[in-house]
């Protein structure tokens, strides 16, 4: 197992979006004096308290499932999870609600990530059927200014997308390719570690086209390295991208040798 993850769980602005939409369907009705079934404030009540607790109810269960996901992942640094509910867009005028066309609550949560503060921390979004978006790119410095933190949000997001792959794979070893300036051949031939948050690829057309992307004379390497040391970055059929995480700075490999 990991480490403890602390989670939370923040329905507030769920919640308060409930209340407007009620409010909302509150004052329509006192406008309709003629109905036969008016909306009343006692229903509106009764309607307030029985949405609350189904939306602190899905949250709480949709949180678990994101807690147990960071609890399975070996590597994990001790960052903590902020979960919550996320509005869906409504059918009926503009702007957003708390419940899709069918009645149900939302159950479609954003997950922050952080450490000590709230402040630019990186998120994403987890919706009902367990897809994942609104993942930001790796390396963005505006969000990552840890990188203990980087690899805490990106391997939840590899294991909210495959579950059980973080502890099947953190010790297995891939093959990759990376390129560096020529300049530093001599610090990596025959190096056992390699610089954290560098770029690396399963594909050696894309190392080369990075090295082209980004100039200057440069070597590709061939890194053989466990895949508890890396960040995936995309996930195709094709490619599969990483950045290279230690917390130290330095990331051990098996081998490198010029490919």
């Amino acid at each position: 197992m990991g480490k403890h993850v602390a989670i939370e769980v923040d329905t507030r602005e769920i919640v308060k979006i409930m209340h407007e939409r009620i409010d909302d369907i509150l004052d329509f009705s006192a406008q309709q004096p003629n109905r036969e079934y008016p909306y009343t404030k006692e229903l509106a009540d009764q309607d307030r308290k029985r949405y609350e607790r189904e939306l602190k109810r899905v949250a709480k269960e949709r949180a678990n499932h994101v807690w147990q996901a960071a609890q399975s992942i070996p590597n994990w640094t001790g960052s903590r999870l902020l979960v919550k509910p996320s509005s869906v867009s409504s059918s009926f005028g503009s702007g957003h609600t708390f419940m899709h066309d069918d009645g149900e609550v939302t159950n479609t949560v954003y997950v922050v990530v952080y450490k000590t503060t709230l402040t630019m921390a990186p998120g994403f979004t987890l919706f009902s059927d367990n897809t994942v978006d609104d993942v930001l790119d790796a390396g963005d410095r505006d969000f990552f200014t840890d990188p203990e933190l980087e690899g805490d949000y990106f391997a939840l997001v590899g294991e909210l997308r495959h579950p059980g792959r973080s502890q099947k794979e953190a010790d297995k070893t891939v093959a990759l390719y990376t390129a560096r300036p020529a300049k530093d051949r001599r610090l990596y031939e025959g190096a056992r570690h390699i610089p954290s948050n560098i770029f690396l690829t399963t594909s050696f057309d894309e190392a080369e086209g990075y090295m082209v992307e980004f100039g200057g004379e440069r070597d590709i390497w061939k890194v053989r390295i466990k895949k508890k040391h890396l960040i995936q970055t995309l996930d195709t059929p094709r490619i599969k991208n990483y950045q290279a995480f230690s917390s130290t700075g330095r990331v051990p490999v098996e081998s490198i040798e010029l490919a």
